[in-house]
C-alpha cells in the first residue's frame, strides 16, 4: 500500500487581499498568509502544474501575479488604468553580432547596423532556424550556433507597483546566461571561480533573479532587461557533458519559459534555490494508518508541510500561516489550525537557506485516497491497478 505523498517543488503564493494587507499594516495588526502548495502522489510535478494559478474559493485572491513572459509584459503592468494583457512590447533577439552596448537601457535594437534584430516569442532555441535543416542527417555539432544570444525586453511599471517584488524565473537557459537589467549585470551563486561574470550556468536547472532594486516604476521609464546566453563564452567555465548529440544538450538560448512574478515583499519564496538560495515549501507523508476494511484504503494519513516565509519589508511583522489541503475534486478535506509567529525583516545575506524551515505542520488528513491500489482497474484482462491521484494544499 502506497501513500499519497511526494516532495513538492511548488511555487507558493501569498495570497491576501492587498487591500487587506494594507489595512493591517495601517491597523498593526496580524499579516496573515495562505501557503499554497502541491502534492502529488507518486510522481514528480512539472513546472506547468506548480504554476497553475489558484482555484480553491475559500482563500482570498493571491498577491502574486504570475506573468508568462512568452510575449512580453502586458500593458496594465505599465498602466494601472489599461485592463490589457496584450504585451507593452516584444522580445528582441540577435545572435549575428556581440557587443557590450546590448546590455545597457539606452541601446535602439532598430537602429543596429552590425546585426539582424528580430522579434520573437518565448521560448526561443536559437538552434532551432538552423539545425537539420536541408541536410541529410543530423549534422553534429557543427550545425549549432555556439554564439552569443542575445534578447532584450522592454516594458513600463506603474506606480502602483512600486514596493512590490519583481522576480524573474528562467525555467532553462544553456548553457551559462548573463542577466542584466536596466544595464546592471545581476550576480550568481557560482563557487567556481570561472563563472564570477555568470548569472547562471547549466541551463537544465531553472534560476530566480531578484529585478526588483533596479526597477524605475513611474510609469514612463523604460525598463529593459537584456539576457545573453552562450554554449561557450569566456564569462563562464563549460561544465563538460559527454558531447553526445542527444538529450537536449545541444539546446541553445532561452529554449524554455519565462516568467515574471510580482509579489509583496512579505511572500513565501519560490522553491528554486538558484540565485536567491533559499526555498519555499515542501509536502510529504510522514505516516499512514490503514483501513480496517482492506488495503485499499487508509484510514488516516499525517502530511508534512513545511514553509518559508520572507519578509523583505524594513520591519519584523506578525504572520500567520494557513493551510488547506483540498482533495481532487476541490472538496477541502481538512483546514490545519493557523499558526502566527513574527517574522524578522530580512536581506538577501539572512533569508532562511537550510534544512529547517519556519513553519512546520503536521497535519491528519482523514480516510485519503492512495495511488496504489485505489480500485482503479486498467489492462486486458482488466486487474487492478494504481492511478496517480492529486491533492492541493493551500
Amino acid at each position: 500500500m502506497y501513500p499519497p505523498h511526494v516532495q513538492a517543488n511548488s511555487r507558493s503564493v501569498n495570497a491576501c487581499h492587498q487591500s487587506e494587507l494594507l489595512q493591517q499594516r495601517r491597523q498593526g495588526r496580524a499579516l496573515s498568509l495562505f501557503a499554497t502548495l502541491l502534492m502529488l502522489a507518486g510522481s514528480a510535478l512539472s513546472s506547468k502544474q506548480i504554476l497553475a494559478q489558484q482555484v480553491e474559493p475559500t482563500l482570498p485572491i493571491s498577491q502574486r501575479q504570475t506573468l508568462n513572459l512568452a510575449a512580453g509584459v502586458p500593458e496594465y503592468i505599465g498602466d494601472a488604468s489599461s485592463t490589457s494583457n496584450a504585451a507593452q512590447s516584444h522580445w528582441w533577439f540577435e545572435n549575428t553580432n556581440n557587443s557590450s552596448n546590448y546590455s545597457t537601457p539606452g541601446f535602439v535594437e532598430s537602429s543596429d547596423t552590425n546585426a539582424t534584430w528580430t522579434q520573437v516569442g518565448l521560448p526561443y532555441d536559437a538552434n532551432v532556424p538552423r539545425t537539420f535543416i536541408n541536410q541529410d542527417s543530423g549534422g553534429g555539432q557543427g550545425s549549432l550556433t555556439g554564439n552569443f544570444n542575445w534578447y532584450r525586453l522592454h516594458f513600463k511599471v506603474d506606480p502602483k507597483y512600486a514596493g512590490q517584488k519583481f522576480l524573474l524565473d528562467l525555467e532553462g537557459a544553456h548553457t551559462g546566461v548573463q542577466v542584466f537589467i536596466n544595464g546592471t549585470l545581476l550576480p550568481g551563486v557560482s563557487a567556481v571561480a570561472a563563472d564570477a561574470q555568470a548569472t547562471h550556468v547549466l541551463g537544465f536547472v531553472p534560476l530566480v533573479c531578484d529585478l526588483t532594486p533596479y526597477i524605475q516604476a513611474d510609469g514612463t521609464t523604460d525598463n529593459v532587461i537584456a539576457i545573453d546566453v552562450s554554449r561557450g563564452a569566456p564569462w563562464f567555465e563549460t561544465p563538460g557533458f559527454s558531447e553526445d548529440f542527444r538529450f537536449g544538450q545541444a539546446m541553445a538560448g532561452l529554449f524554455r519559459n519565462v516568467f515574471l512574478y510580482v509579489t509583496n515583499p512579505v511572500h513565501i519564496p519560490l522553491n528554486v534555490y538558484s540565485n536567491l538560495k533559499t526555498w519555499g515549501t515542501y509536502v510529504g507523508t510522514l505516516s499512514e494508518v490503514p483501513a480496517a476494511q482492506g488495503t485499499a484504503t487508509a484510514a488516516s494519513a499525517i502530511v508534512d508541510v513545511q514553509t518559508n516565509v520572507l519578509n523583505e519589508s524594513a520591519s519584523a511583522q506578525q504572520v500567520t500561516l494557513t493551510t488547506q489541503i483540498v482533495d481532487a475534486n476541490g472538496n477541502v478535506v481538512v483546514t490545519a489550525q493557523p499558526v502566527t509567529q513574527t517574522i524578522p525583516a530580512m536581506t538577501p545575506a539572512t533569508f532562511p537557506s537550510g534544512a529547517t524551515p519556519e513553519f512546520d505542520q503536521q497535519i491528519t488528513v482523514p480516510n485519503p485516497t492512495l495511488w496504489y491500489p485505489n480500485n482503479s482497474v486498467c489492462g486486458t484482462p482488466p486487474v487492478s491497478c494504481g492511478s496517480p491521484y492529486l491533492y492541493k494544499v493551500y
